[in-house]
């Protein structure tokens, strides 16, 4: 599992600013950081790596209906974006797709200076979510690791008593 380049929190980071300035309807002709697409991309094949590690983990997740890897963001009432989010999600549709689902991903809001790892869990209508706003449970060497964060997941899901 090799990216192009090794995701840091600095990476992140730039990521979040670059998905500010994007979201920002007053910042017509701002430069935003190029590299950031790329960072973007790499973290889209992370989070799709760290999926088919949980599913790989827990065979039953593989019966699961996926979406993503992908982004959505989260908005006020008055339309502008509060939120961005790099992720995907593990669907167990039993009557609709709000049975059960796992989601999880990094969440970049725009208010705020620091990305976070986000995980969600959804259960017949009981739910939680978690935020991590430090990474350090989920770098090594400086670097995120998907075996790292698909292990958190895999800790919080078995605690959630769905796998």
């Amino acid at each position: 599992m090799a990216y192009r380049e090794d995701i840091t929190e600095k990476h992140l980071k730039d990521l979040r600013v670059l998905l500010a300035k994007v979201s920002n309807t007053s910042s017509h002709g701002e430069v935003v950081p190029r590299a950031g697409f790329g960072i973007a991309h790499n973290c889209l094949e992370l989070l799709g790596d760290v999926r088919r590690l949980l599913q790989e983990l827990h065979p039953q997740l593989a019966k699961w209906r996926v979406w993503g890897p992908g982004y959505t963001h989260e908005q006020f009432e008055d339309g502008s974006i509060s939120e961005h989010h790099l992720g995907f999600g593990l669907f167990k549709i039993q009557r609709s797709w709000n049975d059960c689902h796992i989601y999880c991903g990094f969440s970049f809001p725009v208010s705020e200076p620091a990305p976070c790892c986000y995980l969600e869990y959804w259960n017949n209508g009981k739910s939680q979510e978690i935020k991590y706003p430090g990474m350090s449970r989920i770098l090594s060497k400086k670097s995120l690791d998907a075996h790292k964060i698909a292990r958190v997941v895999s800790k919080f899901a078995a605690s959630w008593k769905i796998i």
